[in-house]
């Protein structure tokens, strides 16, 4: 199956689903099935990053809709890992530098900035 988005960051599997994320939207796949569960144009990440799972939802770069050939705009989304639908659940202008993985241990996640490291608890 030819994937339906542009170049994007490493697919992610969970529960029998791949989700992909790119510039030109973000992808479910039914792994079983081999068909497109649903498309949303309007979930545009950065590129060249790789999502993080935690707790039912991606931790991804986020992506300036109005730059042409962005590679993300520092800002992070969160995302719900849900088969029924694509939904961005937050968005935070922390400044991340671009193509950059964050990272999350015991409940906090850890995130490479254009010039320091940032901690963000998510317990809260």
């Amino acid at each position: 199956m030819k994937c339906p988005t542009d170049y994007c960051s490493s697919p992610t599997i969970f529960k029998g689903h791949a989700y992909t994320f790119g510039r030109r939207g973000a992808t479910c796949i039914n792994l079983d099935a081999g068909n497109v569960v649903w498309q949303d144009k309007e979930i545009k990440t950065g590129s060249y990053h790789s999502p993080v799972l935690a707790d039912g939802k991606f931790f991804l770069q986020g992506y300036d809709k109005r730059k042409r050939g962005s590679f993300g705009d520092g800002s992070l989304f969160l995302i719900a890992a849900s088969a029924e639908k694509g939904q961005v659940l937050a968005e935070a202008r922390i400044g991340q530098a671009l193509c950059t993985t964050p990272a999350v241990v015991d409940g906090r996640i850890f995130c490479r900035l254009r010039s320091r490291v940032a901690c963000y608890d998510l317990r809260k």
